[in-house]
């Protein structure tokens, strides 16, 4: 295990040649020495570098004489296809401790990936407890490619040398030896994924805050880590910042960033967004009694006041011939943000007189509110009169769309059967939620008032001729069975 003395180079020759002497022999010790490989740190990706130090420790058990290490022929085996020997100057002299590194003695295979070189206190004092003996100047490769590995650089036996300590009276000591520890050289970052990364929802019902959000389902996978820590930052729509997922995420746009950390300090972040609407929802239940059995499937246009907004929906009605009546639901209708409604009101545009539910209901994420309307209202202000009778008569008789004009029952005809929804709900005013009604129905009007108004097709309504559209045109209506043989038996008109 000993070294030729003429590749020793100190400033003492003598030295040289003791400590290469000593090298020459094996002996027992009392002391416990050790000699460690302790890296610089334990996270090291592809082009770091890594400072590998051989440390000495002697440990002398009491009242035993403690040895004193003079020098150390160390030889060293790491991994070619991970690490690197940092050339010229693999192997450099300790800051901490008394030894001096014999260059001549110094070799590095960078193909085997071996190493050895002789140190040695020139005082010739020794060490006897603990002391760095050399720094070794490692990289991990570019394309290294690993997890966690033990024993990157171990001790070894190189070309018959192997490592021992030179002590106080000519022996030689072979220590216990730790080689590196374990290093992670992983550079591959975790995959991360966030579902869903976009919510976009209303403010729920009840809040005057924003909505309760359901956090994501997070997944981090590793190449290397069975776990990967993942942590999140909350930025809020006022511009503040938590780690903490809020209970109610407020009204306007958040961002939740999400970023998995695996144990090499690889780092990867999913960016999840939350649009909290400034409104609510709102679902209305939609009954309308005159289907009949002719009746079809309609669609309305619902239009709701709810304080100064007027949403208007789309219902599609359904017949319910056994309870004389449609229904149909108004889905999704945006509505101010409020903690509740007392009272809502709806109409059925062109159909119906305004109606109001004073039970309106909080679903959690949705409001829910029932509307029963009184149909007849063709005029559309929310009154049935004198006025939705001389429409009507326009479409008398004819075929007509499901939802056509004066349509009422949705058969696909305007006759006696819409006539008596007009008639069944004559002079009935629609209902608001603050009390105040559409004003008094109207008996009647003058055909110039209905010319004046831009009504002037109204005036084939003046059954009798007397340049009224009144309950007299409405009666000659009754008595003759419809507008057909009303017409037959028109009155000789007045000069109007």
């Amino acid at each position: 295990m000993s070294l030729p003395s003429t590749n020793l180079t100190t400033t003492t020759g003598a030295l040289a040649l003791a400590v290469a002497a000593c090298l020459g022999g094996i002996a027992e010790a009392a002391s416990k020495v050790s000699v460690q490989l302790i890296p610089s740190t334990t996270i090291a990706p592809p082009g770091t570098e890594i400072d590998v130090t051989v440390r000495l420790s002697i440990e002398t058990p009491e009242g035993e004489t403690p040895t004193a290490a003079l020098g150390a022929q160390v030889a060293l085996a790491f991994d070619a296809t991970l690490l690197e020997a940092v050339l010229p100057n693999a192997v450099q002299n300790a800051a901490k401790g008394p030894f001096t590194l014999n260059p001549s003695s110094t070799t590095v295979d960078a193909a085997a990936g071996t190493m050895t070189f002789f140190v040695l206190d020139p005082t010739f004092a020794g060490v006897t407890t603990s002391a760095d003996i050399a720094v070794l100047k490692m990289r991990v490769k570019d394309e290294a490619n690993d997890c966690v590995r033990d024993g990157l650089v171990a001790f070894a036996t190189v070309g018959g040398t192997s490592t021992g300590i030179a002590v106080s009276g000519g022996d030689t000591v072979v220590p216990n030896m730790g080689d590196l520890p374990s290093i992670n050289v992983d550079f591959i970052s975790p995959t991360l994924t966030v579902v869903p990364n976009w919510v976009d929802v209303p403010t729920d019902a009840g809040s005057v805050i924003g909505a309760a959000i359901e956090a994501p389902a997070v997944t981090a996978l590793d190449n290397c880590d069975s776990f990967v820590d993942v942590v999140r930052l909350v930025t809020l729509p006022n511009g503040s910042t938590t780690a903490d997922w809020p209970a109610e995420f407020p009204i306007g746009l958040s961002s939740v960033v999400w970023t998995a950390t695996d144990d090499a300090g690889n780092t990867v972040s999913e960016t999840q967004t939350i649009n909290v609407r400034n409104y609510q929802l709102l679902d209305a239940v939609i009954f309308v009694p005159g289907a009949t059995r002719d009746s079809n499937p309609t669609d309305r246009q619902i239009r709701f006041k709810i304080g100064s907004t007027f949403p208007v929906a789309t219902a599609t009605l359904y017949p319910d011939i056994a309870n004389s009546r449609f229904v149909g639901l108004a889905e999704n209708v945006q509505v101010p943000v409020s903690s509740g409604y007392a009272c809502l009101c709806a109409k059925d545009l062109a159909y119906s007189l305004t109606a109001i539910d004073q039970t309106i209901l909080d679903m959690g994420t949705r409001y829910q509110a029932n509307f029963t309307f009184v149909q007849g209202d063709v005029s559309n202000d929310d009154i049935v009169d004198i006025m939705d009778f001389g429409i009507f008569l326009l479409h008398e008789g004819q075929p007509s769309s499901t939802d056509g004009v004066a349509n009422f029952n949705a058969d696909g005809w305007v006759n006696n059967a819409d006539f008596s929804v007009i008639g069944i709900n004559y002079f009935m005013t629609g209902l608001d939620c603050s009390g105040l009604t559409a004003g008094a129905p109207r008996t009647r009007i003058s055909i110039k008032e209905l010319r004046r108004m831009g009504l002037g097709e109204l005036v084939a309504g003046d059954l009798n001729g007397d340049g009224w559209l009144d309950q007299h045109d409405l009666q000659h209506y009754l008595e003759r069975g419809g507008s057909a043989g009303a017409a037959g038996a028109t009155l000789e008109r007045a000069d109007w």
